[in-house]
């Protein structure tokens, strides 16, 4: 009678367990589609990230952008330090000052990517690195593919080095979030030395 008595209780515990898993499978799956619904993400190509483009004249302005072609992916972000980041260092071993244009030499851009909200920040540092300032913000609502985007123009006096961080990010504060899901963006930051 004990026995029989035991085995009813453990039938009931192991339905109250396979009850209580559902249960959490259910909260979980809610849980995985109110994420995934509400976050975007931007698909980039694959890279080696220790890639390095130099651009620039013997004897004169060099500017070394790492890794230059965007990869990875991105949710939206409430601020640009959040996003995908690329370091540029602008050094200028000429006898004058010398200036540089970045620019983004876009592959393909998903239509919803052509939206205010998909941006990039430009910072830069002329005391090594201690500390940055932000001196262009812009966005992506004009860009085409197979064109170029200029994003910031700079001077470097002679005999200086500036370096700066790129960012470029999804802003959470609107635009169309869940059109943005999934969407590609190709591309890669490039620059050109201006006399």
């Amino acid at each position: 009678m004990l026995g029989h008595g035991g085995h009813m209780k453990n039938k009931e515990s192991k339905g109250n367990t396979r009850d209580l898993k559902s249960i959490l499978a259910i909260v979980l799956a809610i849980v995985v589609v109110t994420f995934t619904g509400t976050f975007a993400w931007l698909s980039y190509r694959t890279n080696d990230t220790a890639m390095v483009l130099t651009i620039g004249d013997v004897d004169g302005l060099m500017v070394s952008l790492k890794p230059y072609q965007i990869n990875g992916s991105i949710t939206p972000v409430s601020t640009y330090t959040g996003g995908n980041v690329i370091n540029v260092t602008a050094a200028n071993s000429n006898v004058v000052s010398d200036g540089f244009n970045l620019y983004y030499q876009i592959e393909s851009i998903d239509s919803a990517l052509k939206s205010s909200y998909f941006k990039y920040t430009v910072t830069r540092s002329t005391n090594g690195g201690s500390s940055y300032s932000v001196v262009k913000n812009g966005n992506f609502s004009t860009a085409q593919s197979n064109s170029t985007l200029s994003i910031h123009q700079d001077t470097v006096p002679s005999g200086s080095t500036y370096l700066y961080k790129v960012y470029l990010w999804l802003d959470t504060s609107g635009g169309n979030q869940s059109a943005m899901q999934g969407k590609v963006f190709k591309g890669e930051l490039r620059a050109t030395i201006t006399h």
